[in-house]
């Protein structure tokens, strides 16, 4: 007979640690859109209408920087993940 998945500890911790990431990548990306439409809309806008070629540097720049926001997240949360698996074993 199969185990229920509750009673697996490996994959409860799994899930855990996918949840925890889940949460912080939903407050990253909520805080994300906030600063950029409180912010920097109405100076985007100005700059798509006014400076087009400008525009499409600055989104890239501003696409690439939340890339690389996104990754450091990922792997602060991979590190701590092993870090705190070290210490429980």
């Amino acid at each position: 007979m199969p185990v229920p998945l509750t009673n697996n500890p490996k994959l409860r911790r799994i899930i855990a640690w996918y949840l925890l990431e889940l949460a912080v990548y939903a407050v990253f990306v909520t805080a994300y859109y906030l600063v950029v439409l409180h912010y920097l809309s109405g100076w985007l806008k100005w700059l798509f209408d006014e400076h087009l070629s400008v525009y499409a540097v600055v989104a890239l720049a501003v696409i690439l920087a939340q890339a690389v926001l996104l990754e450091l997240v990922t792997a602060g949360l991979a590190g701590l993940s092993q870090y705190v698996r070290r210490k429980s074993n």
